[in-house]
């Protein structure tokens, strides 16, 4: 086969007798048996006949009783109750990809952003046909997120006035696809969330999503439901009665270190009155199916506490934490909800929003006390009142600031963490400290570059700031050159060292990677406990110079990141990698895992989603959908389709599990 370059992938396909064009476009508000004919025609499948009601083959044989016979299909298309199926696999030479659900739709737009366009013929939004391969590729529920990959022994009911017109012919499965297919490479939950696409969280699990939040940067951390502090209860003089431990759910940091605040809004009477006079605010959000709304913004340089604005609208600011998406909320989940085209960057406080915290009786934290307050004493840091703040410990305005202050701050708006550089060199100002230091705080950033306003600037890198870097020095010029030959051009950002060499930026991977020197000649890896100097930096007189800075990063190829692996030790205290290795083990933790909560027999049947929560739960790691599934199918449990989901029978959770 070929990949999307056209070159040899070389995964063997089968060759089925028709080659044509599929074209399928006059089938629109036909007779079914009209449809059955056609496809009969124009193409060399095997076909099933699906009961409508059930959505399952209406045989006891199964799809192993596939037909090609004129006579039999148009005797299925001509019945009451039937429509005809397409069988996939090797003996229909088709196999498809089902989007499950919307997820499904993005989850395929991001692939394509990374892997190249699928060029494919498709019915409708819900289904993409491929050759089939000479390898007989097992059906598998969630290869990604809202993806079902259709192979042997499965079958699809087309839509007859669905059928693209712009791809008319099946095209090879593409390598990337065969892959993920097969197992041996992995598309998850982190993948979209760090794409933009905070929705996948919504049908998470809660180690996944708290994974994911790890991964644009924020700190997960339990938080207490929160009802009290927005509800505008009236006071009286009845005795209180006994208050209830609150119910921690999965939360997110809020404030400066956190790099997120957020305006959790149960009344919407304020809220249109300031909409109608300042316009929207902006995505993302997240809400339940009640009345609490949640938008979220990047922290901004102010440190505002946490405030009620008025009865039913509360500001999440400095040392708090927010209840965050899979979580439940007054006993209903809460959800992301974000724009076509909104990218993982948080938008900034609406000016009117951010001057009416700073008007606000609170006020950010650590600013002079107001009359109405304590009474505060004129010398700073004496009295009982609160402390007034020095002048070195108020941010300096930007414009106060040297060049690569400015800069340093820019770079810990987009989400970088950074700490100063010696003037003129490439390590850290604080020797002891090292990159330990590197924060996003715009307060500390500040104070740094006013002492020392000619620093060089250092970026942590790894999973704090999202990126991994690939330095390449004079030397490894060369040995850049013949891995690009091989494994094609690295597109991404890219900046020009004072020494000649290249910096190669990109987007860091799920699995934590640890940083080392020369393991290729001439190439280093800037990773979990790495940092790298940035531009505008200098040494010797000769700055960083960025050489592509429209281009965007973009993800480490699965090809760099093998060949990383191979030579850097996974960072200590990561995530175990869930590989095809580990399935044995993972089989083992099963059948404990069934012992300890869960009843067997026959008559029991239960949510897959809910099976799979318990499991991840016990055994304290994240496992994804598709391997649960297989583990369950191999202990000999099935899985049948209901209107919540999918269920798997004879497994049932124990009551109070």
């Amino acid at each position: 086969m070929t990949d999307k370059n056209g070159k040899d992938s070389g995964i063997e396909q089968a060759e089925p007798s028709f080659s044509g064009h599929y074209d399928f476009s006059d089938l629109k508000d036909v007779h079914p048996t009209t449809a059955a004919l056609a496809y009969l025609d124009k193409g060399d499948w095997t076909f099933v006949p699906v009961d409508t009601h059930t959505g399952e083959v209406d045989l006891a044989e199964g799809v192993g009783a596939a037909s090609r016979d004129v006579a039999t299909v148009l005797e299925w298309a001509d019945e009451l109750g039937i429509a005809v199926g397409i069988a996939t696999g090797r003996r229909s030479g088709v196999v498809a990809l089902e989007c499950t659900s919307e997820l499904g739709q993005k989850t395929l737009k991001v692939l394509q952003a990374r892997y190249g366009a699928i060029e494919t013929l498709g019915n409708g939004s819900k289904f993409l046909l491929f050759k089939a391969t000479a390898e007989a590729l097992q059906s598998r529920e969630q290869v990604a997120p809202g993806l079902d990959f259709l192979g042997e022994g499965r079958f699809f009911v087309p839509s007859h006035s669905s059928w693209g017109t712009r791809h008319t012919v099946l095209a090879p499965l593409p390598e990337w696809l065969h892959e993920i297919i097969a197992g041996g490479s992995t598309f998850g939950i982190i993948d979209l969330v760090t794409a933009g696409h905070f929705e996948a969280i919504n049908e998470a699990t809660l180690p996944e999503a708290a994974r994911a939040y790890r991964a644009l940067g924020w700190k997960p951390a339990k938080v207490a439901e929160r009802t009290e502090p927005i509800s505008s209860r009236r006071k009286n003089h009845q005795r209180e009665a006994p208050k209830e431990a609150p119910v921690v759910k999965l939360g997110v940091e809020t404030g400066g270190e956190g790099g997120i605040v957020a305006l959790m809004i149960k009344n919407y009477v304020f809220l249109a009155e300031l909409e109608k006079k300042h316009g929207q605010l902006p995505l993302p959000k997240f809400s339940s199916s009640g009345s609490i709304h949640v938008h979220c913004f990047r922290a901004p340089q102010e440190h505002f506490p946490s405030q009620l604005l008025f009865p039913g609208v509360k500001y999440i600011g400095e040392d708090d934490g927010v209840p965050v998406p899979p979580s439940m909320q007054e006993g209903d989940r809460l959800q992301w909800k974000v724009g076509k085209d909104f990218s993982p960057e948080l938008p900034e406080l609406p000016p009117w929003l951010l001057a009416m915290l700073s008007t606000h009786p609170k006020g950010p934290l650590g600013a002079q006390a107001r009359p109405k307050a304590a009474k505060a004493s004129k010398q700073p840091g004496k009295g009982k009142g609160p402390k007034a703040v020095t002048e070195a410990q108020q941010p300096p305005q930007a414009s106060e600031l040297s060049h690569l202050g400015t800069v340093a701050l820019r770079l810990a708006a987009k989400g970088l963490f950074v700490f100063p550089v010696k003037p003129d060199g490439e390590t850290p100002l604080f020797p002891k400290e090292g990159s330990s230091s590197a924060t996003r705080d715009r307060i500390a950033i500040s104070q740094w570059w006013k002492k020392n306003p000619v620093a060089n600037i250092g970026v942590q890198t790894g999973h704090q700031s999202r990126l991994v870097v690939l330095e390449v020095d004079a030397q490894g010029a060369a040995t850049l050159d013949d891995l690009e030959k091989n494994h094609g051009h690295l597109e991404t950002l890219r900046a020009k060292t004072p020494s000649r060499g290249l910096q190669l930026f990109f987007l860091a991977p799920p699995k934590r990677i640890g940083s080392m020197k020369e393991f290729k000649p001439g190439l280093s890896f800037c990773g979990e406990g790495g940092h790298v100097v940035v531009a505008p930096s200098s040494v010797a007189g000769h700055q960083y110079r960025w050489e592509t800075p429209h281009v965007a990063m973009v993800q480490l190829p699965d090809w760099l990141l093998a060949l990383v692996s191979v030579h850097v030790q996974q960072e200590e205290g990561a995530p175990p990698d869930q590989s095809v290795a580990a399935t044995t083990g993972l089989a083992e933790q099963l059948e404990k895992w069934i012992a300890a909560r869960c009843e067997v027999g026959e008559s029991f049947s239960e949510k897959s989603s809910d099976l799979l929560e318990n499991f991840s739960s016990w055994f304290g790691e994240t496992v994804t959908g598709p391997r649960f599934g297989e583990l369950l199918r191999g202990k000999g449990y099935r899985s049948h389709k209901e209107s919540s989901g999918w269920w798997y029978r004879g497994l049932r959770l124990r009551k109070g599990q």
